[in-house]
């Protein structure tokens, strides 16, 4: 159920940064944090905590399998997956038509999760001040403003986004 769950919020939080794509002062923006229903909150908290209380040394070691055990013991099903280093072997990258399409199919085929991405998402739960304060924040149900940026993170992280943005050099 909880593998559904996320599936949905990755859902759900891709829309959200596709409608954050167009530029906005930061007062309009504030304004027009993202949020999403008390109960897709609720159902995403428990992921959130899990989250922010895995162990550092658990994902210092960057071993996907053992990440993985640790969110089933939690009763999260999340697949967990190692990043691949860039295959640039000291060359120049450039991003192009083909890595852009790339970036994007990852996101909407891609139900998993690499470990380095689990660590950002950490650290954002920790800036916006926990899993409860986040959860609170994505539902709107408090003042956004002066942590709209580390909560639009969270969500370009949840999402992806932050891939597509670098490929299709956004």
């Amino acid at each position: 159920m909880q593998k559904t769950i996320w599936a949905r919020f990755i859902a759900i939080t891709t829309a959200i940064v596709m409608a954050l794509l167009p530029f906005h002062s930061p007062a309009v923006q504030a304004a027009e944090a993202p949020t999403i229903s008390e109960e897709r909150a609720d159902e995403l908290a428990p992921i959130l905590k899990a989250i922010e209380d895995i162990p550092d040394e658990l994902l210092e070691k960057e071993d996907p399998d053992a990440i993985k055990a640790y969110f089933l013991e939690k009763d999260i099903d999340m697949n967990v997956v190692e990043q691949a280093p860039p295959a640039t072997d000291g060359m120049v990258e450039t991003q192009g038509a083909w890595d852009c399409s790339l970036a994007i199919a990852e996101i909407v085929v891609l139900n998993a999760i690499p470990v380095a991405r689990i660590a950002k998402i950490k650290k954002y739960i920790k800036d916006l001040g926990g899993y409860y304060e986040t959860a609170k924040l994505l539902v709107g149900a408090t003042n956004a403003g002066e942590k709209f940026a580390a909560l639009s993170a969270l969500i370009a992280e949840l999402s992806g986004f932050t891939k597509v943005k670098k490929d299709c050099n956004l």
